[in-house]
């Protein structure tokens, strides 16, 4: 004898607060004798994949971020690069963009992230020796990089403001910093991370003069093979000249 499916009301109250358990108990039973069916209602197939699961995780991050960094994607009115299409509208090798994308996500080795996996890891900065390497202090506060940062041709008073998180100080400072100097910016930042990679897989890495120059020097190669490009892709196009 088939018999009607009822909720097991003292069941859900046990488990649930009042209000939850006053919901769940005003959701409709199916009528039909079967057994439950687990279902991803975050696509039409109603099954779980990783594509679905990484766009949920993507949304999620994007509406934590503040209004200021919303991520549309696109330039505001006065032509200023917001979001994450900065990195990529960035006048930078390939290899540096991907160094930003990833700094921006917070997702370098350092050795603050690497303790999280193993206890025993050193967490001291690789370059100073004194505080703890989170990127944000590699980049911006180790005393290593702030002599790089003094040597390069960039603003340090630019350069210097500290706006919380990596991706909203790369942010705002790629884009008031403007031009040619914005993509040096970002070429220096991926130049003090190399050399500190070096200095743990080597054991030697440069000067301060020495990371400085690397970054110029690469930046100033890339913009002569990228306006090689542009004459030979679109003819006589023009092409900034803000480099030094």
């Amino acid at each position: 004898m088939q018999t009607t499916p009822v909720w097991r009301t003292e069941l859900v109250r046990q488990v649930f607060d009042e209000d939850d358990a006053r919901m769940v108990l005003s959701i409709p039973l199916a009528q039909l004798n079967s057994p439950d069916t687990l279902l991803w209602h975050y696509n039409n197939k109603g099954e779980f994949s990783v594509q679905s699961a990484y766009r949920l995780a993507l949304q999620h991050a994007r509406q934590q971020l503040p209004s200021t960094l919303n991520i549309h994607n696109k330039e505001d009115g006065a032509g200023v690069a917001v979001g994450w299409r900065f990195i990529w509208n960035s006048r930078v090798p390939p290899k540096v963009q991907t160094f930003v994308w990833r700094a921006c996500h917070e997702a370098m080795p350092t050795t603050l992230n690497l303790a999280q996996r193993a206890p025993s890891v050193d967490i001291r900065c690789i370059m100073c020796g004194v505080t703890d390497e989170s990127l944000h202090h590699v980049l911006l506060q180790c005393s290593f990089t702030r002599q790089v940062s003094g040597l390069s041709n960039l603003q340090w008073h630019i350069i210097n403001r500290d706006y919380g998180s990596v991706h909203q100080w790369m942010l705002y400072t790629y884009n008031a910093l403007q031009g040619c100097l914005g993509d040096q910016f970002l070429a220096v930042c991926w130049s003090i991370w190399r050399n500190r990679c070096a200095k743990v897989m080597e054991g030697g890495g440069q000067s301060p003069l020495g990371v400085a120059s690397q970054a110029v020097h690469m930046h100033i190669e890339y913009m002569d093979s990228w306006k090689r490009m542009q004459l030979r892709g679109y003819g006589q196009q023009v092409v900034r000249e803000e480099y030094v």
